[in-house]
This record gives structure tokens, sequence and C-alpha cells, in this order.
């Protein structure tokens, strides 16, 4: 905001790669963004109607994450080498990339696996994780009560997911990332009790999860804060290892779609949205 204040007169299209999530939290701000800017790029295909109606320029352009490479290693690959059987269920369990989700996540979902091995005494955890938490996660997981195989390489990422019947997610990015795997899984969160009493109000949406919000209904379970509990973490999570989990992600297939799945990769409608952009303001003389 600092950089497009200071240009503002002269005649520079200023333009917001990434629209801020206004739909989903304190959407007062919106008159900084109309102030300050030309333009807004969109990761979400809902997101230009909401700034549409309230006179701001947006256009979808589609998710990044649509364009992870996946074809490095396979899941059966990734099982080979780290002496996981090929028919041991196996969950992807995602802690979150910051160390206060680790450490409020880390005990609910221990106790979710133990309660999942009750039925799969062969079960096993696979975390892909970052390496900015890595040590966090090597502590908080070392008396799990399955075996765990931690993966910081950020290279092989999906193809540890990819090896995965199941998943548990902190909410985030990850999760697309999961569906993307083809991987069924479960979105879970937890914040301090003080900010939740704090931020609840301020919610403006009804899921969490990008693939509801897109579908407008809950195609993947969300179970915050007070419902972070073992027991329904559990009970949400141990269908997803048969039928339902093959529901699922059919379910979720056309958010992934919306997304940006088909058709040019994002980053290309991005740049081509910069350069339309750029030569609109041209043919005008101006860059509004």
């Amino acid at each position: 905001h600092g950089v497009a204040k200071r240009i503002r007169n002269r005649g520079i299209p200023k333009i917001h790669y990434v629209a801020p999530q206004l739909w989903a939290w304190r959407p007062w701000r919106i008159h900084k963004f109309r102030r300050h800017f030309h333009h807004l790029l969109a990761l979400l295909p809902f997101e230009p109607e909401w700034f549409a109606k309230r006179n701001v320029s947006c256009r979808f352009v589609g998710h990044p994450v649509i364009e992870a490479d996946r074809t490095g290693e396979s899941g059966a690959a990734f099982r080979n080498s780290h002496d996981i059987a090929p028919d041991a269920p196996a969950i992807c369990v995602m802690l979150g990339s910051r160390r206060g989700e680790v450490a409020r996540l880390a005990e609910p979902f221990r106790e979710t696996l133990e309660i999942l091995r009750r039925d799969k005494p062969d079960l096993v955890a696979i975390l892909p994780t970052v390496p900015n938490v890595s040590d966090l996660v090597r502590e908080q997981t070392a008396n799990w009560p399955v075996p765990v195989t931690i993966v910081e390489d950020r290279g092989r990422k999906f193809a540890a997911m990819a090896a995965c019947n199941a998943g548990l997610a902190a909410s985030g990015t990850a999760t697309l990332e999961l569906a993307l795997s083809g991987v069924p899984f479960v979105v879970a969160y937890r914040v301090a009790a003080l900010t939740y009493f704090i931020a609840r109000p301020l919610m403006q949406v009804r899921f969490v999860n990008l693939i509801n919000l897109i579908l407008d209904r809950e195609v993947i379970p969300e179970l915050l804060q007070y419902d972070c509990r073992p027991d329904l973490l559990a009970a949400a999570v141990e269908p997803l290892f048969g039928e339902e989990g093959r529901r699922q992600i059919d379910a979720a297939a056309p958010a992934m779609t919306q997304l940006g799945r088909e058709g040019s990769p994002p980053s290309r409608r991005a740049a081509e949205a910069v350069l339309d952009i750029i030569k609109n303001a041209r043919d005008r003389h101006t860059p509004l």
C-alpha cells in the first residue's frame, strides 16, 4: 500500500495480485484497495463478483497451486522407499506451517490416531512439513502411537500425499494440495480461546476450506475450535478410508476445475491479464 500510495499520480496502473480475502474478514478495508489500486487479480472464482459489487475492478486468473508439479515420484514408489507396506492404511497428517498451529494440533491429532489404530492396527502416518517447524513436528510426534514418516523435502511432498489413503489437515492451502493428489481429508483447526472469542463475530463466511467455499456446501468435513476433538476427528476420518473417501474426491472435483485445473495455467492467465491492463491503459492514455 505504501508503494502504491507514492506512485498514485504518475499514470501507472496499479495491480494487486491475489485479491485480499475481504469477503471473509474485515470487509470494511475495501476502501484502502479502492483508493490505492486500479485492478485486483483473484485466485478464487467468486471474488470478481464480490469486488464488482463494491466498485473494484477484479479479474479471476486461477489458483497457483493448480500448477504444482505432480509428475515425479509415485505414491507406490514413496511407500517402497520408506518400507511402508503397499496395503497398509496410511494417513497424511498436516499440522500446519506455523509453530503455534503445530503446538495446538499435535495432541488432538495424536489422540485421533490412537482411536483410528483400534480398527487399523497397521496404520501409518505420513507428515509433509516445512523446515521452519520440522524440529517441533519431530518433537511433538515422537510419542505417537503409529509409525511416523516426516517429509521435509518439498519435491517429495506430492509423492507423500499420493501414498496416503486419507488425510487430516490444518486449515490452509495445503488442503488444496491434498485434493489435487486425490486424497480425501478432514479439515481441523484450533486457536487460542481469546482469539476465537474476538475473531468469530467478525467472520463473514460459513466455511474455512476453499473447496467448501467455492461449492457453497460442506464437501470437506470441518471440525474447528471446540469440535476439534479426537473422538469427532476420528469419526470423520475413518469413513474416508472406504467408499466415502471416493465420494468426497468426486464431489470436490468441480471446485478444482473452477480453480483453474483445466485450460491455461493460472500464472499465464495472470501475466496475460497484466499485459491486457497495460495495453488498455495505453490505449485510453489513462491507467483507470
